[in-house]
């Protein structure tokens, strides 16, 4: 066997090892792109499903205030209400402020990046 021909064989063999490494190293990227692309699926669920249950907090929450304010406002007792449904209703505006600052202050951090 000659150079030239030694050479080409050399050549042919570095050829195929490269393709070779190649195609496991996208065969590889191809399943760690589904990997990811299934984690985006579940944040997508889970940030959607953690929306849902903070609209559904929110609505009970005005819905309770709401509640308390027109029994303070009807004529059932005389517009009296004991204590701890004041109490009540005050904590209910404060985790409301709370929860406002909250989202407020993701937004500025998004908005932010």
């Amino acid at each position: 066997m000659n150079i030239q021909t030694e050479v080409a064989v050399i050549g042919l063999i570095q050829a195929i090892m490269v393709a070779i490494i190649g195609g496991l190293f996208a065969g590889g990227m191809r399943k760690s792109n589904k990997r990811l692309m299934k984690e985006d699926l579940r944040s997508a669920i889970r940030a959607e499903e953690n929306r849902i249950m903070m609209e559904m907090l929110s609505a009970t929450g005005k819905l309770s205030r709401e509640t308390a304010k027109a029994i303070k406002r009807s004529s059932i007792n005389g517009g009296q209400i004991n204590g701890e449904m004041d109490k009540a209703l005050n904590e209910s505006d404060k985790s409301d402020d709370e929860y406002q600052k909250f989202v407020q202050q993701l937004i500025s951090k998004e908005i932010l990046r």
